[in-house]
């Protein structure tokens, strides 16, 4: 865990990067999805991580966002 906690140190939460990007773009798409299966290396446990989001076992931690730019 302390080496997950060194590699991850100082990233921004997903509030701070929908803020930031909501004040540059317009939101088309948003989506909290998963993401720890990349994280494991086994892309077979995405639907398991999936199951785990729906039942309101774990968070989300992985997000897509679509964005169209802001007219200046």
């Amino acid at each position: 865990m302390a080496a997950w906690q060194a590699d991850h140190a100082g990233l921004h939460t997903g509030a701070v990067m929908r803020f930031e990007l909501d004040r540059r773009f317009g939101e088309r798409h948003f989506e909290w999805c998963p993401y720890l299966y990349g994280e494991l290396g086994d892309p077979a446990l995405q639907a398991e991580e999936r199951r785990l989001i729906d039942a309101g076992e774990i968070a989300a931690t992985g997000l897509r966002y679509v964005g169209e730019r802001r007219a200046r």
